[in-house]
């Protein structure tokens, strides 16, 4: 009786130890599945990063209007190709070369070509290095070579600086057809030359 006893708590106390085990592979495997390895973490920041350099490689660099650098520089892809009275949409991306509290953006068209929405856009907290983007739907009347204005304002609490910049566009039923000057053609198209203020103050 006795050894029937001890066989039944051996069964027992194996039945439990292998409930156990099952319990803990099952606990191990979802929790490797909850929690993604540190490999597969580098592999994602990896391919985002390819992604950004391909971006970088097919956008044009728009044309400062006035000093040649700045705290922001400016980007651009056309997404269709302009055709007269068709809207299309324009990406734009700044790219800051300095921190910022708040970095704005103010887009207009000229007589010829308008921009029908996306025209503000405002960022806080402006990082160096990053990529703010913006997406403005702009419609011509005609063939023609136009100039969307770009205007940019970066602040800090003690200083702000503007920079502007002029992205063409072309509107042709020649798909070589090709603005001569990347600069715009007449006083007006674009946003007035950067400029460097001292933000103000307020007493409290």
């Amino acid at each position: 009786m006795k050894s029937l006893t001890m066989v039944r708590v051996f069964a027992a106390v194996a039945v439990a130890a292998i409930i156990v085990g099952c319990g803990s592979k099952d606990d191990r495997a979802a929790a490797t599945k909850a929690t993604p390895s540190a490999a597969a973490k580098a592999a994602k920041a990896a391919k985002a990063a390819k992604g950004e350099k391909a971006r970088d490689e097919v956008m044009a660099n728009a044309v400062a209007v006035g000093k040649a650098t700045g705290a922001v520089n400016l980007q651009y892809e056309l997404m269709a190709r302009p055709a007269a009275g068709q809207p299309f949409e324009i990406e734009l991306d700044f790219v800051p070369r300095r921190a910022a509290d708040t970095l704005e953006v103010e887009a207009h068209g000229m007589p010829g070509l308008e921009v029908v929405t996306g025209g503000t856009a405002s960022f806080q907290g402006v990082k160096v290095g990053e990529r703010y983007k913006v997406r403005l739907l702009a419609q011509p009347a005609a063939n023609g070579i136009y100039y969307v204005g770009i205007a940019t304002k970066m602040s800090t609490k003690v200083q702000s600086e503007a920079r502007a910049f002029a992205v063409p566009v072309v509107v042709s039923d020649k798909p070589d057809d090709k603005p001569a000057d990347a600069r715009p053609a007449a006083a007006g198209t674009a946003a007035a030359p950067e400029k460097s203020t001292k933000a103000d103050e307020t007493a409290e």
